[in-house]
């Protein structure tokens, strides 16, 4: 066994996480009045992901998109790859 996680795994956590920067952003210019709003549209992306990353054979995985304080949405998440368990929770913005 390997120590590393799976690239394609990272690549498309980092992907959700770009596709909810740009949810944000909206957010931020007023295209969504609030962040629930576009929680559909986030959700739909978190299930997605969830959906690939199993696919790529990564296990246990649980992805969540929420809202977080402040108005902005985040993404809470958990999954092994590999045998490197990755989790952490997120909220993808610009400084």
């Amino acid at each position: 066994m390997t120590n590393n996680p799976n690239p394609s795994h990272l690549h498309l956590l980092n992907d959700l996480f770009q596709e909810i920067y740009f949810l944000n952003e909206r957010i931020n210019s007023g295209d969504y009045a609030k962040a629930e709003l576009a929680m559909p549209k986030a959700e739909k992306l978190v299930k997605a992901c969830s959906n690939d990353l199993k696919e790529q054979a990564a296990t246990g995985v649980w992805l969540q998109a929420y809202v977080a304080t402040g108005g902005m949405l985040g993404v809470q998440y958990v999954f092994k790859s590999g045998d490197i368990e990755i989790k952490g929770s997120v909220i993808p913005r610009r400084r």
